[in-house]
């Protein structure tokens, strides 16, 4: 009996390093440092003099960032092990600059500023042979409009585990606005994300996507309000804000039906679950061609598509002979969303300076 359980947690284990390979491979945002850092030359020298030097934009009112606040210049050698830090003052336009004397010619920069209680950095820098370094950094003002967030993307996997069935969804959310969606800096409770789950659901968990071949980090800033599951991290710009990781656990009755609201537009939903244990009886959904990795497991695929804010996603299940073992199926599902093309379907986007995760109300730089 030990044995066994010991084997579905291992399949348990492989299965989500396989889920986040699928989801994180291929598309995302090159923000990592590994992607954004300039090639080293190795060379331990030093130059006389050189000369750092940026402007903060503000994005949301397309102009320069006047407020006299402090600006922190950090130095990494060729391990990007922070050697050193500088500070000065933004000027009137925006502007700032470092004069730095005999530094070494290996080393490489990034500029933060910290602005309505969130830090934003620039990219990672190296000086060219003229011994000068440009390094802007964007900032955005905060918004607690949700208007401008949307859901391109929901991955639903269903995994029959004897008298529950595990419910996977993977959110890819989009955040339109040029503004960061949250609330007051000094305000712990702000509303941010929502997110509704059946009522039936046990256990619920919630993991942000760390950045591209990081794996996903739980989150502690969820929190239970009236019936629904809300967070108060801040959501940056731009496309792919968050992919956000939500997986409960619902009885496997005899009809369960899988009802939760949608808080947000959703483009295209997507929902898979194995061919022996559980049938959808739905003319809402559209069935796709059916998947096989090779063996015994089957996935069998669903679509909607264009659902609006506010409406009831509703998955009705009939539950026949539960798998016998739910964690190859889970395995099997997470293989079969790839073949199908999850990664084809990622976003690719632009490269642009992004804030850095600081503390629970700072961006994870994803």
């Amino acid at each position: 009996m030990k044995t066994k359980s010991k084997t579905v947690f291992t399949w348990k284990k492989l299965a989500i390093c396989l889920l986040l390979i699928c989801l994180w491979q291929i598309g995302q945002a090159q923000t990592t440092w590994a992607q954004s850092s300039p090639t080293q030359t190795g060379a331990n020298t030093a130059v006389a003099s050189l000369t750092i030097q940026g402007q903060v934009h503000n994005a949301t009112a397309n102009a320069p960032l006047s407020a006299a606040m402090p600006v922190t210049l950090y130095a990494y050698n060729d391990s990007y092990t922070q050697t050193n830090s500088f500070s000065t003052t933004l000027e009137a336009d925006g502007r700032f600059s470092f004069a730095l004397d005999n530094m070494p010619t290996n080393w490489v920069y990034l500029a933060s500023v910290t602005f309505n209680g969130l830090e934003y950095t620039s990219d990672i820098g190296q000086p060219s042979s003229a011994n000068s370094l440009d390094l802007p950094i964007t900032v955005y003002e905060r918004t607690s409009d949700p208007a401008a967030i949307t859901v391109p993307q929901l991955e639903i996997v269903l995994t029959p585990l004897g008298e529950q069935i595990q419910v996977t969804e993977l959110y890819t959310f989009n955040n339109e606005a040029t503004a960061v969606f949250g609330g007051a800096p000094d305000d712990p409770q702000a509303r941010t994300i929502t997110i509704s789950v059946p009522e039936s659901a046990q256990n619920p968990t919630f993991e942000r996507g760390a950045g591209p071949n990081l794996g996903f980090l739980p989150v502690s800033t969820f929190r239970q309000e009236r019936g629904q599951w809300v967070d108060s991290q801040p959501l940056r710009p731009g496309p792919s804000s968050l992919t956000l990781l939500v997986t409960y656990n619902v009885p496997a009755t005899e009809v369960a039906h899988l009802n939760h609201a949608l808080n947000y537009p959703v483009d295209r939903v997507r929902l898979s679950m194995p061919e022996n244990g559980l049938q959808l009886d739905s003319a809402d959904w559209q069935q796709e061609a059916s998947q096989s990795n090779g063996g015994d497991e089957v996935a069998l695929t669903y679509g909607r598509a264009n659902l609006a804010a506010g409406q009831v996603l509703t998955i009705p299940l009939a539950v026949d002979q539960p798998a016998a073992n739910g964690s190859e199926w889970l395995l099997s599902a997470i293989i079969l969303l790839a073949i199908a093309g999850i990664a084809g379907r990622m976003i690719y986007l632009r490269r642009r300076p992004l804030p850095v995760l600081t503390d629970e109300d700072s961006f994870l730089n994803a």
